[in-house]
């Protein structure tokens, strides 16, 4: 009983604030992102800051049923939704295949 209440209330708000706090003070998500992709790799860009991603340095590409994720390395990774780019959701699917393939 208490443990549930607990984890229910205390935890959940706990955590909430964690990550509201951890995002105020993140300039990365205080901006839009663009993410443009090349055969070779992805570029992210957000606010004046221009990241490059070579597809032969990431660790791995997963595709759930909401999301594209590409996993730079052990600690971060991209998100994109599907929904947010349903056009190009081919393309990419496409060309991350192509890109897993080559890297075997």
């Amino acid at each position: 009983g208490y443990l549930f209440a607990y984890h229910r209330t205390f935890y959940q708000k706990s955590l909430r604030k964690s990550i509201k706090r951890q995002y105020a003070h993140t300039p990365y998500l205080q901006n839009d992102i663009i993410i443009d992709f090349y055969e070779d790799r992805c570029e992210e860009y957000f606010g004046d800051t221009l990241i490059r991603n070579y597809w032969k340095d990431m660790m791995e590409f997963k595709i759930s049923d909401e999301l594209v994720i590409i996993m730079l390395n052990k600690n971060r990774c991209i998100l994109i939704p599907k929904a947010q780019i349903p056009e190009q959701l081919a393309q990419l699917e496409s060309l991350i295949d192509q890109v897993s393939r080559s890297e075997e």
